[in-house]
């Protein structure tokens, strides 16, 4: 986190990101995407509204490929890899 001057007030903002597992920070690049996401939602969604708990972590890409996809594997599932393009 860092302080950013806002007029009358100061906030914190997140400065980077940095991987729960090995702590390297997470470049993001201006036109590059790698995105990581993994979390659990769990509550209630209603037209108006909803309530809930979200649990997160952040993750680089290498240990998404070198520690959660084999520990995935160990476990029975088979992550799937599809292409994209918008």
């Amino acid at each position: 986190m860092k302080k950013v001057d806002v007029p009358a007030t100061t906030r914190d903002a997140v400065d980077f990101v940095t991987c729960d597992l090995c702590g390297a920070k997470i470049e993001e690049g201006r036109n590059d995407v790698n995105e990581i996401e993994v979390r659990h939602k769990t509550g209630s969604s209603f037209p108006e509204g909803g309530i809930g708990e979200e649990t997160s972590v952040d993750m680089c890409g290498k240990c998404f490929d070198e520690k959660l996809v084999p520990w995935l594997r160990s476990q029975g599932a088979e992550p799937r890899t599809e292409d994209w393009d918008w």
